[in-house]
């Protein structure tokens, strides 16, 4: 019988305080904190992309009507734009979760199912209850389907990554809707290939199954194709308390190696050399707030790189996507836990 597959939602940890790294309380690492600045773009943003063609921030933002669009931006916080309020054919509720195609000329977002009677919290870009896929011009011009889940709770899709035409996703394929109490459903890891003619689509798409029912996040490739990069509950007693990152083989989808061991860790990305792995923990951190680590491929050299949990209130860092330079990445920080909407910062890192 499955068991119930928890996400920590943050707030949802016990009472115990988390080690002090993301690979335990005895784990050397260094403090990069002083090194590193941190400069808010917007107090208005949710997740990010930054495009590697474009040089533009790709983001979701909170409308007046309740609902989440994509915009973009340039790099210094400037010139912010929306780009799927007037979108036709896209659904008109919840559109977020944006990722660049390595082009340029596509972006590939979450959508809301246009009848979903989904709660709000659960078909929010940040949990995907109820969202299919869709590819969006990079002029918000049309849009095209490329997923199809059915339209009740159980189903739906999270974070999706482009390498070339390769995408990886999560898909919900079962469970409860997400809720505040860390329920999260159960997820698996998808990967398929976009075709443009006749019009958008996906081939080929094969799925996971790495023996867990439970929560997977994808988080996309690594710079050569060869690693795919995850975070899931493998470890998880049931308490919402553990979440680790782990790559796989990206074309036989086995080979499964940890990255972290401890506390609770997501949204993983490789630096653009490959030689690193950036992500956010809440190890050493108070009051269940989290920031952003690295450590070298090779398992040397771990480093906290922000110590933003030092703010007023409790800040949450979140997804991250590094620029075409590859010394600093645009990130998502919530303030609260569950929060809506937060701020978006740009992370430039010290010189070696």
């Amino acid at each position: 019988m499955r068991r119930l597959a928890w996400l920590l939602a943050l707030s949802t940890l016990g009472c115990k305080p988390p080690p002090a790294t993301p690979l335990g309380d005895d784990a050397a690492y260094e403090d990069l904190t002083d090194q590193v600045v941190v400069e808010v773009l917007t107090e208005d943003g949710g997740r990010v992309d930054w495009g590697a063609a474009t040089g533009l921030v790709a983001f979701d933002r909170l409308g007046a009507d309740g609902f989440f669009d994509v915009w973009t931006m340039r790099p210094d916080g400037t010139d912010a734009r929306c780009l799927t309020c007037e979108t036709p054919g896209l659904p008109t509720r919840n559109v977020g979760q944006p990722a660049w195609h390595p082009s340029g000329e596509w972006l590939v977002v979450q959508a809301e199912k246009a009848e979903s009677d989904a709660r709000a919290y659960a078909s929010h870009p940040g949990r995907g209850s109820r969202n299919d896929l869709w590819l969006v011009r990079a002029d918000g011009a049309s849009a095209y389907p490329l997923t199809d889940v059915p339209d009740e709770a159980g189903h739906g899709v999270l974070h999706p990554h482009f390498f070339g035409d390769v995408l990886t996703w999560s898909q919900m394929v079962g469970g409860v809707e997400p809720t505040r109490d860390g329920l999260l459903g159960f997820w698996e890891l998808r990967r398929a290939t976009l075709a443009l003619d006749p019009e958008p689509h996906l081939e080929d798409a094969r799925a996971t199954d790495l023996g867990h029912d439970g929560f997977f996040e994808s988080h996309g490739l690594s710079p050569d194709g060869a690693r795919w990069i995850f975070s899931a509950n493998l470890g998880d007693t049931g308490l919402g308390e553990l979440n680790d990152i782990y790559t796989i083989d990206a074309e036989s989808l086995d080979d499964l190696e940890p990255v972290t061991t401890a506390a609770y860790n997501e949204h993983a990305t490789f630096t653009p050399d490959g030689a690193r792995v950036v992500w956010m923990s809440n190890a050493g951190n108070r009051d269940r707030s989290t920031d952003w680590w690295w450590m070298g491929t090779d398992g040397a050299g771990l480093a906290r790189l922000t110590r933003i949990d030092d703010g007023p209130g409790r800040a949450v860092a979140a997804d991250l996507s590094f620029g075409p330079d590859g010394r600093s990445f645009v990130g998502y920080v919530q303030r609260g836990v569950g929060g809506e909407t937060g701020s978006i910062v740009r992370v430039t890192l010290p010189e070696e």
